[in-house]
Parts: C-alpha cells; structure tokens; sequence
C-alpha cells in the first residue's frame, strides 16, 4: 500500500511539476509573438503603420503649406475686390460727368 501511495503522489508531483512548468512558460511568452508567420504578420503591420504615419505627416504639411497659400489668395482676393469697388464707383462717377458734359454742349 505504502508502494501504491508513493507512486501515486510521484505521478501526482510530475503532473504538478509539468503544470506549474507549463504556467510559467505561458505567462514569460505572454503578450509575444513567436511563430514566423504570426511574426511576418506583425513586422508587415509595423511596417505599414510607419508607412502611413509617414504619408500621414507628409499629408498634413501639404496641407498647412496650401492653407498658407490659400491665406495669400484670400488677402489677395480681397485686395482685387476692394480695387474693383474703387473701380466701379470711379466709372459711376465719370459716366455722370460725361453725361452732363453732353448735356451741356447739346
């Protein structure tokens, strides 16, 4: 009976032995990436998250440099149509002029 005990409680601490093994293997590979094509997954996915970060910011200076430019356009627009105004009440001005000059020698 003693034999039986002692064999028992030998499988017993193999199987103890092998799970808490087991345990901590799991847990010192947790959160790692370890078969090649999970591992070729995830550089390839690296790879293209640097991709479109880069892209990303070559997007966003783009963008601030035509807002710049656009900006200048605005000002300039506005400089045109403050000219245009001018323009258009120098021309009422005149025809009024003109049309009293031939009122005149009429």
């Amino acid at each position: 009976m003693t034999e039986t005990l002692i064999a028992v409680l030998a499988v017993l601490g193999t199987a103890v032995t092998g799970l808490a093994a087991w345990a901590v293997a799991r847990r010192a590979t947790s959160g790692s990436v370890k078969t090649s094509e999970a591992e070729s997954l995830w550089a390839e996915s690296q790879a293209m998250r640097k991709e479109l970060r880069d892209e990303a910011t070559a997007s966003r200076a783009e963008l601030l440099a035509l807002r710049a430019e656009l900006s200048g356009v605005r000002t300039s627009l506005e400089a045109v149509r403050a000219e245009a105004e001018l323009c258009h009440k120098q021309m009422v001005v005149t025809r009024a002029r003109l049309a009293a000059l031939e009122d005149n020698g009429a």
